[in-house]
């Protein structure tokens, strides 16, 4: 049987354990939240969402929401996986959403 190295662990908790999710659920418990956006959690999947008539307001709003949510991320020394993050833009007007930024990493905008 082969085996791959041992690497200490600094943080986190064995993937597949039993207090893994539960501990999770804790640890994520105080992301912040606002009135004029949506968090959406599924597992470690997070969406912010913002509606607005107007796409700078839009957009001024879901930046506000990742520079706290940033200041959370830091503070907790997670990383962003930047190839799997996007900026989806769900419009019917011919306006261009300005670009978000989250750990100094602007995001393509993919309009819908």
């Amino acid at each position: 049987m082969e085996t791959s190295d041992n690497f200490p662990i600094h943080s986190g908790v064995p993937q597949g354990s039993v207090l893994g999710l539960l501990l999770y659920l804790i640890f994520r418990a105080d992301i912040q939240t606002r009135n004029d956006t949506v968090i959406a959690i599924f597992a470690d999947d997070t969406t912010i969402m913002a509606s607005n008539e107007n796409p700078q307001t839009g957009s001024f709003s879901l930046q506000t929401h990742l520079n706290q949510l940033q200041a959370w991320l830091s503070n907790w020394r997670i990383k962003v996986n930047e190839t799997k993050s996007a900026q989806v833009t769900f419009t019917n007007r011919k306006t261009d959403c300005p670009v978000l930024t989250i750990m100094e990493h602007n995001y393509q905008v993919k309009t819908r």
